[in-house]
């Protein structure tokens, strides 16, 4: 019986570390950035990265002639667009802040993809595929037994949702590629699982274990950081860190909960809100250190049918921008609110313009949500309660769509991943019983939830609800696992043995 649990325990963690590289194969099957041109990125953070990589300019500023460039090249793939733009573009060397409202994050991003894999589009690919390799690596190292499950199934989502057409397909290559800055919220989730399962961890048995542990869970807090920095989104899966922290007050001790809550977290927001303001000053002066959370807010209540609210055409006028209000889940709604507003009115329309998506911007984008929600309040909660719900719920649908036009390999690599999976899950020890089971369903019931957040702040669609539609896979994989597990043991009985080897995870 020992022989055949080593087996096991060997032939899970290969299998696992398999199903990671089966899905590299597939995304890179895609060839993303030969198919279409990356709007998102286009419109700064792979300006910016060229202009630092290419003209040596600061790290998050753009150069407005290769900015130019970018505005005025149509109907070419990224990778066309990018190496095109290394070659031909004619810098002015008048170096900008992005002004799209991402923040200082997605050029950040990119411009460390150029650095490390060169001026190309698909290097946006490669620097996210390599910090999902960390990201489980770090979490097969530490999670060797019971847990274990997690990565293979969540890789095996991710590889499945590359058929649908909100995940490798049109709905969704546009307007958010992986390595795009909106994809970056799929690199969180498995660094928030691995922080939450070490909360709710035994105890190591020696400090070798301890220092290997506090390693490991550095490096998937280190990238959960970088993951807010670009996307600012993953930002919402705190709560879920907290959460499993109380509980590991309630099962074990206070202290060690403390340390391995607070401290992370300290050094994050240290991070996040301390050492970022102060290494980009041009980007925290002008207010676009980060992404916009009220300009979202304010627009996401354009879900609503009966926007616009009876009376807001003539509370936001905008002559300038015609029919901005009426637009669903449109960039224009703010601009229009950013247009009316009262300190504006004096100013030179190129000024105002200039303003959008800073700190002011942000300020008048938070008192109008205020404003609106205040003049309607019925219709400000049937938003959040009813309408963006079910435009979750539409959007996830669509999004999870078969891709009838997927790549061949990518289909039988897929089918590969689903082979190995099914193989791994045939030999994976069974779920765990009693308080760490309790445990485990409280800890993914609070990520589910917390994935929601930016969903009820702003709105969704496939691009922006990628992790939305992986989940809902990953989600099915688990509930059929589960579920197969259960009949065999009802219909085939107890066995009269059990190989599980001890687990590492457990409370």
């Amino acid at each position: 019986m020992r022989g055949l649990g080593r087996f096991q325990h060997y032939a899970s963690l290969a299998a696992a570390l398999v199903c990671f590289v089966v899905f590299v194969l597939a995304a890179a099957e895609l060839h993303q950035d030969r198919v279409d041109h990356f709007a998102v990125e286009e419109a700064d953070p792979i300006p910016a990265a060229l202009s630092h990589v290419l003209y040596g300019a600061p790290i998050g500023l753009v150069d407005t002639g290769l900015l130019q460039y970018f505005m005025t090249t149509h109907g070419q793939s990224a990778a066309a667009a990018v190496d095109e733009a290394a070659r031909n573009a004619v810098p002015t060397h008048d170096w900008r802040v992005p002004a799209d409202g991402s923040g200082i994050g997605p050029p950040l991003s990119a411009t460390l993809a150029f650095m490390l894999f060169g001026p190309h589009a698909r290097s946006i690919l490669w620097q996210f595929l390599a910090l999902l390799g960390i990201s489980t690596l770090s979490y097969v190292m530490r999670f060797r037994h019971e847990r274990l499950w997690v990565a293979p199934v969540y890789l095996g989502g991710l590889t499945l949702w590359l058929l649908t057409m909100g995940g490798g397909g049109p709905l969704s290559i546009n307007q958010a590629p992986l390595g795009g800055m909106r994809s970056y919220i799929l690199i969180a989730i498995l660094p928030v699982v691995h922080w939450c399962f070490e909360l709710v961890a035994a105890e190591a048995a020696s400090w070798r274990e301890a220092l290997t542990r506090s390693v490991l869970l550095a490096l998937q807090v280190a990238i959960f950081g970088f993951t807010i920095v670009v996307r600012y989104s993953p930002i919402a899966f705190v709560p879920a860190v907290i959460m499993s922290a109380l509980l590991a007050v309630r099962y074990g001790t206070a202290k060690r909960a403390g340390l391995l809550s607070l401290l992370p977290l300290a050094a994050l927001l240290a991070c996040v809100y301390g050492l970022f303001p102060l290494s980009f000053p041009e980007q925290a002066q002008s207010g676009r250190l980060q992404s916009v959370v009220w300009h979202r807010a304010v627009v996401s209540l354009s879900i609503n049918p009966a926007w616009p609210f009876p009376g807001l055409q003539d509370r936001y006028k905008c002559p300038l921008i015609p029919g901005a209000l009426a637009h669903r889940g449109k960039d224009s709604i703010g601009h229009c609110v950013w247009f009316a507003a009262p300190m504006n009115q004096s100013l030179p329309v190129a000024e105002v313009a200039a303003g959008l998506y800073g700190a002011d911007y942000e300020r008048t984008m938070r008192d109008a949500f205020f404003d609106i929600a205040a003049h309607y309040p019925f219709e400000t909660l049937a938003t959040f309660l009813y309408y963006k719900p079910y435009w979750m719920i539409d959007q996830t649908l669509k999004a999870l769509a078969p891709w009838p036009k997927a790549p061949t390999p990518v289909a039988v690599l897929a089918a590969i991943e689903m082979l190995l999976l099914v193989g791994f899950l045939a030999i994976a020890p069974p779920p765990e019983r009693g308080v760490k089971l309790r445990a485990a369903k409280m800890i993914a019931a609070a990520i589910v939830l917390c994935a929601l957040i930016p969903h009820l702040e702003a709105w969704t669609n496939p691009p922006t609800g990628q992790e939305l539609t992986a989940g809902v896979i990953c989600g099915a994989i688990v509930a059929l696992w589960v579920g197969c597990r259960a009949a065999l043991q009802r219909f085939a009985g107890p066995t009269s043995f059990d190989t599980r080897p001890a687990s590492d995870a457990g409370i």
